[in-house]
């Protein structure tokens, strides 16, 4: 997908919504075909997500990874 398909795909969608919606992301990535070799955890919200990510950090740390 070129950066002007990505662009004029970003404008269809309604951004006024208020909540971060799971099947809007997996659209989006079907759409540009996102292909994604490691495993990964998407932290979305409006706080938090510093936090989120440190907790996780020392999780997986801890648990040897």
């Amino acid at each position: 997908m070129e950066y002007d398909e990505i662009i004029s795909f970003l404008k269809e969608c309604d951004m006024t919504m208020t909540r971060y919606e799971r099947e809007d992301w997996d659209r989006f990535a079907k759409k540009i075909d996102l292909k994604l070799t490691v495993p990964f955890i998407h932290i979305t919200g409006s706080n938090g997500k510093g936090s989120t990510a440190h907790y996780l950090y020392m999780i997986y740390r801890e648990a040897g990874y």
